[in-house]
């Protein structure tokens, strides 16, 4: 947490001087077209550092909270939304009914195989008596 607390003191600085630069900027008459690029950079650079704190401040609090997590005595706990329970419902659902169509289909096959070796047994039966005609 005090990292956290230095990190979000260390981006307040940074926006004030960013501040303070472009009113700098603002003040500045067009004839100093040196000092106004090398401010513009500096305040390029500011912003740049800033948007770098507040990175570093969300990876600092994810890191942190992972932490908390992992903790065994963390009294925050997981607990999956309603909206991800429907999602992993209708996975399971849509899984268990690709299994039920896989059996079906297989079932389906055997029979059609067991149909075939009838028919050719009971053609190789008939064989065995001439016909009468």
């Amino acid at each position: 947490m005090a990292l956290c607390a230095e990190l979000r003191a260390n981006v307040v600085k940074i926006l004030s001087v960013a501040t303070l630069l472009s009113a700098r900027l603002k003040k500045m008459p067009p004839a100093q077209n040196q000092e106004i690029t090398r401010v513009q950079r500096e305040l390029d650079n500011e912003r740049h550092a800033r948007e770098l704190a507040e990175r570093d401040s969300l990876s600092a609090n994810e890191k942190f909270a992972m932490r908390a997590l992992r903790s065994p005595g963390c009294a925050m706990k997981f607990k999956p939304s309603a909206r991800m329970l429907k999602i992993r419902k209708f996975a399971w659902l849509e899984s268990k009914g690709e299994k039920q169509a896989e059996d079906t289909r297989r079932s389906a096959e055997k029979r059609a195989a067991d149909q075939r070796l009838a028919a050719d047994n009971l053609k190789q039966a008939l064989s065995r008596f001439p016909d009468r005609a």
